[in-house]
């Protein structure tokens, strides 16, 4: 199930890309626009998830967001038995039907999750019964069910999340997503919502995220749901509830996504999840774009100030499969924050380049080089050096900038992307 639903006409270009709605079919038997949209919607719910948390690639995503006319909400809901991390973006297209996105962050590591575990099963409605007739009735994990009440309940402003959930409904349309421990509570606050009859403009989509409740509460809401739970493989955590408590059951239709082979990241975490989701994401894009499929180009609003040499990247063997994914997306951020920007084609000469950005009317021309090694004295970390030169058209170097920093919390397509953000040119 799902809804067919379009919004927004922004250049899909865009690093936080567009979204369609779409309903949940076998990816071999997507069309490929379709497969495209699907990929761009997942794509935006990674970032989403990605954004909920406070590492360095989380903030580089909120800033992402911000810059593409998102407003966004920040909060976190406390108690003695644990913290609740949650974002509300609101699309700021005013053109097409609103979307609203609530992503729910997760816990980091297994044991935390298996702390999440020690609270018992739970009545998902307890005024259902009496205590002796429970047997088959919908029950659901006691600790994810207090974060999604308590989240449901947050004051933001001058209304309560529940409240912006219920006009958001009768204005657009709402997608709930989170990782891990954060999927497990987007999916009851997907729940909430059908409860209070608001699932017409519905959608949940999670990763890696684990199973809510019992065999009864599934045969309630499986059908009433429009839920897809990405998985990564060898992610332990999605079945981790089941292992450890009996009677779990999971609920929705499941993805399983093969995270790039030889990777040494722990496939549960958001960020290995985020760096299939940028593959798939220009993958099916290209394929869109193959079948003759017509991506909107950014037309710049203001005349060109940039033209913009592609990428230049170097790897050891091990990661040379990252090198198309790190020229795509830093192009695409480019492209995004840098007004009118022209992008330069492969095979370029610096002074084939100072030529065409001449022609272009365009003032500067950025050229970035960016190297990742692979250490192995030092557990396989991977070390990142980024160099970036920027020159006025005449051919005068204005400025030369070089930023090292090993990719710890982010895949290496994630740092590239992240060192681009982070060395601005400064004219």
């Amino acid at each position: 199930g799902g809804v067919c639903m379009r919004w927004m006409k922004k250049a899909a270009v865009a690093v936080m890309a567009m979204v369609i709605f779409l309903p949940v079919y076998a990816e071999s038997s997507l069309s490929p626009k379709d497969a495209y949209e699907t990929a761009r919607k997942d794509y935006l719910c990674a970032w989403m998830s990605m954004a909920a948390y406070d590492d360095p690639i989380s903030q580089l995503g909120r800033n992402m967001l911000v810059n593409e006319h998102w407003k966004l909400s920040k909060a976190s809901v406390s108690d003695e038995l644990g913290h609740a991390r949650f974002l509300i973006a609101m699309s700021g297209d005013k053109e097409e039907r609103p979307l609203l996105i609530l992503s729910v962050a997760g816990t980091t590591d297994y044991t935390d999750v298996k702390a999440d575990l020690s609270f018992d099963k739970t009545l998902w409605d307890s005024s259902a019964a009496a205590p002796d007739k429970t047997q088959n009735l919908p029950k659901v994990h006691r600790g994810f069910k207090r974060y999604a009440d308590s989240i449901w309940n947050t004051q933001l402003d001058t209304m309560t999340v529940s409240q912006i959930l219920n006009r958001q409904a009768s204005e657009g349309d709402i997608l709930l997503t989170g990782h891990s421990l954060g999927g497990a509570v987007s999916t009851l606050l997907g729940v909430k919502m059908i409860d209070s009859g608001l699932n017409q403009h519905l959608e949940v989509v999670t990763f890696g995220a684990p199973a809510v409740g019992n065999p009864a509460f599934v045969d309630t809401y499986e059908s009433l749901l429009p839920l897809k739970r990405i998985v990564n493989s060898g992610d332990p955590v999605q079945s981790v509830v089941q292992k450890v408590v009996k009677n779990y059951t999971q609920i929705g239709s499941e993805e399983r996504w093969k995270p790039v082979e030889g990777s040494h990241y722990f496939s549960h975490r958001m960020m290995v999840y985020l760096d299939t989701a940028i593959r798939n994401y220009y993958d099916a894009r290209d394929a869109y774009e193959k079948s003759g499929g017509h991506i909107p180009e950014n037309i710049p609003a203001s005349p060109p100030s940039f033209f913009i040499l592609p990428l230049q990247v170097t790897t050891d063997d091990a990661l040379a499969s990252d090198i198309p994914y790190m020229k795509k997306i830093t192009a695409d951020y480019y492209q995004k924050q840098l007004p009118g920007a022209i992008m330069g084609t492969e095979g370029k000469t610096t002074e084939e380049a100072l030529y065409l950005a001449r022609q272009n009317g365009c003032r500067y021309v950025l050229e970035n080089e960016l190297t990742a090694r692979t250490i192995p004295s030092k557990n396989n970390e991977i070390q990142i050096t980024f160099m970036q030169t920027l020159r006025t058209v005449d051919g005068h170097v204005i400025s030369y900038s070089e930023y090292r920093m090993p990719a710890r919390d982010m895949t290496p397509i994630e740092a590239a992307l992240y060192v681009a953000a982070k060395v601005k040119p400064s004219i």
